[in-house]
């Protein structure tokens, strides 16, 4: 599993982003294997699984819970995932280290470029959904 992880600090924009690249994907012609669910109280915060370009790739953006990072790699790794897209704070500890089990970019995204970021989330889901199809015809990380 390639594990794209989208860190930086609580409330910076990190749900935002992965829900512009969900739907983006499923813009592109993504199917959904397991449906999109709310996860916690904020109705933004979601997970789910798509396959594109005959890979399966999924989105979790509980990011702010050590445990739920953890045990989303965990998960998605035993479902043979082939990328999951995840949102991270940046102050957790124990999701950078299990990261490194795995094939891995961490972006890192600012709090202090937030009005920046806030006008291009569309660009920057753009981005990382070249990035899922540049990878996903790759044989490297997989």
């Amino acid at each position: 599993m390639y594990i794209l992880m989208l860190a930086g600090p609580h409330r910076c924009g990190k749900t935002s982003v992965l829900n512009d690249v969900y739907d983006e994907l499923i813009r592109s012609g993504a199917e959904v294997i397991e449906t999109r669910t709310q996860l916690g109280a904020d109705p933004k915060a979601f997970k789910a699984v798509l396959r594109y370009k005959e890979k399966r790739i999924a989105l979790c953006t509980m990011g702010d819970l050590s445990r739920e990072v953890c045990d989303a790699m965990r998960a998605y790794a035993q479902k043979q995932a082939d990328f999951l897209l995840i949102a991270c704070n940046e102050r957790l500890k124990k999701p950078f280290k299990l990261i490194n089990n795995y094939d891995h970019r961490i972006i890192w995204k600012r709090k202090s470029h937030a009005l920046f970021w806030e006008r291009h989330i569309n660009e920057a889901a753009l981005d990382l959904v070249k990035t899922i199809a540049a990878l996903a015809q790759s044989a490297s990380p997989l």
